[in-house]
């Protein structure tokens, strides 16, 4: 019952095979596991900026400071832009009793 490497990649030990995806579930370092257990989220600039402008619209500032901060935000580099996005989370957590209003009528029960 020794364990074989067989011609298209996968290992035999005796009667049982186990795949390449099966030994990175089984590697030290969490393999697929490790990654399929994590959400990431990702916003590309130009959706950012959207995002950000439509909240900016549907707020109650007067329409000049409404197109100032739009404007403000379409100039933002990108690195400006992950700084403000920070800030934001930040607020979020700060004001963890409105956060979880918010969640709480987000969600589905």
């Amino acid at each position: 019952n020794a364990v074989e490497n067989s011609v298209d990649g996968m290992f035999i030990f005796g009667n049982v095979l186990i795949t390449h995806t099966g030994m990175d579930f089984l590697a030290d370092d969490g393999g697929l596991s490790a990654i399929l257990g994590v959400v990431t989220v990702k916003f590309e600039t130009e959706q950012l900026r959207a995002i950000l402008a439509a909240k900016i619209m549907i707020s109650d500032l007067s329409p000049e400071r409404k197109t100032t901060m739009i404007d403000a935000v379409k100039e933002l580099p990108a690195e400006g832009l992950k700084h403000l996005t920070m800030k934001i989370v930040d607020a979020g957590w700060d004001n963890m009793d409105s956060l979880m209003s918010l969640i709480q009528s987000a969600l589905p029960y």
